[in-house]
């Protein structure tokens, strides 16, 4: 079992770095979370994940999209 389980969601251009805690993820279990994103500019933007606990640091991933204005 995982413990003491955090996300940190970073994006400068996309939003406020966000720290998104669990207590404790079970073997096997899935977690998912919800942010709200709100772009300062068009263009590629890149927004990373990162998680921690107190038996696995620093896993990280990232992700490229692309932000168009609409209407």
């Amino acid at each position: 079992m995982l413990t003491k389980c955090r996300f940190n969601i970073s994006g400068p251009t996309l939003l406020r770095n966000q720290m998104i805690s669990y207590q404790n993820v079970k073997p096997g279990a899935l977690i998912k979370t919800i942010v709200d994103i709100v772009p300062k500019i068009e263009g590629e933007q890149k927004l990373v994940a990162t998680f921690t606990s107190k038996e696995l640091m620093d896993i990280t991933g990232s992700i490229k999209v692309q932000v168009v204005q609409c209407g």
